[in-house]
Order: structure tokens, then C-alpha cells, then sequence
């Protein structure tokens, strides 16, 4: 039987998503997903902050 694997802590979500917003937002990529709407910028920002909230939220109790 496998032990359980560690959950990843909340340090190394908050960096995944920090490199996903940077190629999200950062990149020449915008551009395609910023000419949807008016409304796509604000959809990706909410959805990043929130994101970013349930990390916060998820990290276990001992982590500092």
C-alpha cells in the first residue's frame, strides 16, 4: 500500500498561479483572449483573485 501523498502547500499554489497569471496576462497571449469582450480582462482578474483566495484558505492549520 502507498503512503498518502503531501498535500502541496499553499506556498506552492500561490506560485503556480502567479506563473499562470504571468503568461495569462503578461505574454502575447492577452491579446487573443482580451478581444473577446470588454468583460474577458475583469473575468481573468476575478477568477485569478479567487483563485488565490481558495490557496489562502486550503493551507493546513501547522503551516505558517
Amino acid at each position: 500500500m502507498e503512503a498518502p501523498r503531501p498535500r502541496p502547500s499553499s506556498a506552492e499554489i500561490s506560485l503556480v498561479l502567479l506563473g499562470t497569471s504571468l503568461l495569462v496576462l503578461a505574454s502575447p497571449l492577452r491579446v487573443v483572449w482580451a478581444q473577446r469582450s470588454w468583460l474577458a480582462p475583469f473575468a481573468v482578474w476575478l477568477l485569478l483573485v479567487l483563485l488565490a483566495a481558495a490557496a489562502a484558505r486550503s493551507a493546513p492549520e501547522d503551516e505558517p
